[in-house]
């Protein structure tokens, strides 16, 4: 894992990837699954949405606009990219100093 978390980091300050990490108590409920909005055209947004037998896309505007609102509020109670990259490398370094 220690490896890994260098690689996001590493990832993120070169600007490849933004991250932002959410905080336990943040008082917006987790969707509980991995999801991801996607605009294919200046007029097609989509949303995918994972679950344990594969995934499901959505086109209708009313689920792909409550996915999108639901995005925007995680990103607001999440931690700046920054921070996140912060944190990341505290509980890395943490937790490699006590595996080492």
């Amino acid at each position: 894992m220690h490896e890994q978390l260098e690689h996001i980091t590493t990832l993120s300050l070169e600007g490849t990837i933004r991250i932002q990490v959410l905080p336990h108590a943040a008082p917006v409920a987790s969707p509980g699954t991995p999801f991801r909005v996607l605009t294919l055209t200046e007029t097609q947004t989509v949303a995918y949405v994972e679950h344990a037998l594969g995934g499901e896309t959505y086109d209708a505007p009313e689920r792909v606009g409550d996915l999108r609102t639901l995005f925007s509020a995680l990103q607001a109670e999440a931690l700046s990219p920054s921070a996140s990259v912060d944190l990341i490398r505290t509980i890395n370094g943490a937790h490699h100093a006590h595996v080492a």
